[in-house]
């Protein structure tokens, strides 16, 4: 009976060792999810830039301000340096470099825990519930030398925690060592780990020396210790000297961390800590009602001291952002397991497998409720697509403003990059009266908006204001916008602050369909059906049937109208005339096209054909909601149908009819070369066809839409084309009368999203 109940328990075990094993990758393979999804900081922009830097051969406090200690930078460069991949993948490369220290972190606690429990089952525990804790989580996954240094300073403790028992030296300078690795990784750890370990100096000569005791020692071996810690602290000094960073890394990150510590406005925890605790109040309690039970339990001075040193340590910070609980969160996740261990001991119910193991999947409901509190907070798909956009429009050399680094990959404009409300105390002078010249003198094609802009002095934001124009999200490109007039000549001056291209367009040119950002230019310039004869009046053409037309179409034809014309159909599907001729737009000092939407039995109607007998290019768009029309390369209209007749259009199967007589009426007029293609065209291609077209059938070249440059006039010299090669210098704009705007700008107008304003701004940097 004993061996069947033997063996009940050792399968019962192997079940939930098994269970606890999925549940650890699961949770780390959520981490790695959610280090991958999440929303970039600020911090993140300025740290990934400032490795990128270094991995280009520039040095910290020397090329651009820092005042943090440099050892991330430099450790992280050469992975940097060594990566081929796009904007995107680099910065998802630096998440991957975070959750490697997570993991890192997770293999450490799995050993420490076997050790301390010699059971498995809270071994797989202990791997998850440290980096579990939510509010940590939060940052933890974060690319800031912080969340480095808190990886750091945990294994520092663990390690010597276990080695009270091991009583190794080896394991003693290890200590040390990554004691010293995470002060030079963040200052915030002299006395994270600083305060704990004098304490533990201080009780530890009290006890071997005054009192002469043989109580349990809390750090064995100290010399060696110490000899590890100051090991690293001189091997980075050296290389700090031999550099020539010493002096500087001197001054900005102690006495001037000082003044940033001291001017920077104070932020309380309890702003972040209101939310976490409503979502997760239950598990917090069990978490924090675990560890405090093992600290009065275990009698210990370790594990309260480092309790002590970490919430006097975050009480001495003043602006209290969650990646500085990432350390803290650290410690209570392996306070509580170790609390809970200390409770089954005392209760006896280690030895009662299946209370144990009920208690035991207990805890992943905990871990659950704090992991799931993170999830939908945030994601970083808007920045990864601004990267993107800045990857495919700028170059190697390229420099950009901001005020955090969110390029990444780019060189920052100023040696002081990250302004910050510190920053901007602590260098007033600079920024009141240097920094505009900086901006000019750096050439900088482009600037990315984000909250701290707001932040600079009234001129520096109307100098950005005015020169950079709005690109796509929180981008921006150096450009101007030309004030223009319909009735007189208008003038106004450039200044051109970087040698290259400038193009010259209008408002209209940015109209091009997002969904032809990677499409087959030859599958553009081939339709899928045509029809080039010309097609006189009265004759209905022909009915297509085999053809299901997407949401996206394009239509084109070329066409005449005659005297007394009718309003009559060009194109239908069954009974919906999808592009109607409609010749009472004559009223409206115009004749044109119509489009009957099936559903709201409304009209979306476009007159522009204001000549009879003369030739027209027409183009008719759709794209998902979006109708456009074009007449003589020129867009003209643009509106959106509702959804419901967008998924009727979708529905439609009926014969597909071109010049169908409807009521004994039809088209009075000319048409020839219809065609039609499965995408909406881009604006460009459309002009493109027009101008191939327009010889042919005697069109007058527009001399508003498409060739805008015609009006334009520098230096007095009219421009040949709409791209223009200058040089530095401020030059004198002539803009002959228009009713666009027009714009000059060092990025082509395809690459502007839908209209030059300014742009929705994310804000982005603050979100939690």
């Amino acid at each position: 009976m004993n061996r069947l109940s033997c063996q009940s328990e050792k399968q019962f075990q192997l079940i939930l060792i098994i269970l606890l094993s999925i549940s650890s990758f699961l949770v780390i393979g959520y981490v790695y999810w959610f280090g991958q999804t999440r929303y970039f900081t600020i911090d993140e922009y300025q740290y990934g830039c400032m490795t990128h830097l270094v991995s280009q051969g520039r040095l910290p406090y020397v090329d651009f301000y820092e005042h943090h200690p440099p050892f991330s930078h430099f450790l992280h460069a050469l992975i940097l340096k060594l990566n081929n991949g796009n904007f995107q993948e680099k910065a998802l490369l630096l998440r991957k470099i975070s959750f490697s220290y997570l993991v890192l972190l997770s293999v450490s606690l799995f050993f420490y825990f076997y050790h301390v429990t010699k059971r498995y089952s809270y071994a797989l525990l202990g791997t998850i519930v440290p980096i579990s804790v939510g509010f940590g989580l939060l940052s933890s996954i974060d690319y800031r030398a912080d969340c480095f240094g808190a990886v750091f300073l945990t294994i520092s403790i663990l390690c010597i925690d276990a080695n009270r028992q091991l009583k190794l030296r080896s394991l003693a300078a290890l200590s040390g060592i990554l004691f010293g690795i995470a002060i030079f990784m963040s200052q915030k750890f002299v006395y994270y780990g600083g305060i704990a370990l004098i304490i533990l100096f201080i009780n530890d000569m009290n006890v071997r020396y005054l009192r002469k005791e043989h109580s349990p020692c809390h750090l064995p071996y100290p010399k060696t210790l110490i000899i590890g810690f100051v090991s690293v602290v001189g091997i980075m000094l050296i290389l700090c000297a031999c550099f020539g960073l010493l002096p500087k890394m001197i001054q900005l990150t102690f006495f001037d961390a000082i003044k940033h510590e001291q001017v920077y406005p104070a932020i309380h925890f309890s702003a972040y800590l209101h939310n976490y605790l409503n979502q997760t109040k239950i598990s917090t309690l069990v978490l924090v009602f675990l560890a405090v039970y093992f600290l009065i339990d275990q009698r210990d001075l370790l594990w309260p001291v480092v309790c002590f040193s970490t919430i006097i340590s975050v009480f001495l910070i003043k602006a209290q952002y969650p990646y500085n609980f990432v350390f803290p969160c650290f410690i209570l996740g392996i306070c509580s397991l170790r609390g809970m261990y200390c409770l089954f001991q005392k209760l006896s119910l280690n030895k009662k497998i299946a209370v144990n193991s009920i208690f035991c999947l207990g805890m992943l409901f905990v871990i659950y409720n704090q992991v799931i509190f993170t999830h939908g907070k945030s994601n970083n798909t808007h920045q990864l697509k601004l990267l993107d956009k800045l990857e495919k429009v700028s170059s190697d050399n390229d420099r950009f403003i901001d005020n955090a680094g969110g390029a990444l990959f780019l060189e920052p404009a100023t040696y002081f990059f990250q302004n910050g409300l510190a920053q901007l105390e602590i260098y007033k002078g600079y920024f009141s009266e240097q920094i505009v010249s900086d901006y000019r003198n750096s050439g900088a094609r482009f600037m990315i908006y984000d909250a701290r802009q707001n932040n600079l002095p009234k001129h520096v934001r109307e100098y950005l204001k005015n020169h950079y124009l709005h690109l796509d999200g929180d981008l921006y490109v150096y450009g101007l916008k030309l004030e223009t007039n319909p009735k007189e000549t208008s003038n106004c001056e450039f200044e051109v602050i970087n040698p290259g291209e400038y193009y010259f367009f209008d408002n209209m040119d940015i109209y091009v369909a997002a969904s032809q950002d990677n499409a087959d230019a030859n599958k553009l310039a081939t339709p899928i059906l045509e029809i080039p004869d010309r097609c006189q009046t009265e004759k209905i053409y022909a009915e297509y049937r085999e053809l299901a037309f997407p949401s996206e179409l394009t239509v084109e034809l070329m066409v005449k109208v005659n005297e007394n014309p009718y309003n009559a159909p060009i194109l239908k599907r069954g009974e919906w005339s999808m592009l109607h001729w409609d010749a009472e737009f004559e009223q409206m000092q115009g004749m044109g096209f119509q489009v009957h939407l099936p559903e709201t039995n409304s009209y979306i109607e476009c007159a522009e054909i204001t000549l009879l007998n003369s030739w027209y290019h027409v183009v008719w768009t759709i794209s998902g909601n979006t109708l456009s029309f074009y007449v003589n390369g020129i867009l003209k209209k643009i509106s959106y149908m509702p959804p419901k007749d967008v998924e009727s259009f979708v529905k439609n199967f009926e014969a597909f009819k071109v010049l169908e007589a409807e009521k004994g009426h039809v088209f009075n007029g000319t048409t020839e070369n219809i065609r039609f293609y499965p995408y909406p065209m881009p604006r460009q291609k459309i002009f493109e066809r027009f101008n191939i077209l327009r010889g042919k059938y005697s069109i007058a070249e527009s001399n508003e839409i498409g060739n805008f440059y015609r009006r334009v006039s520098v230096n007095g010299k009219p421009l040949e084309g709409n791209v223009c090669r200058l040089e530095k210098g401020i030059y004198r704009l002539n803009i002959l009368p228009s009713r666009l705007h027009g714009y000059i700008s060092c990025v082509a107008p395809q690459f502007f999203n839908e209209e030059i304003a300014r742009g929705k701004r994310h804000a982005m940097y603050f979100e939690y």
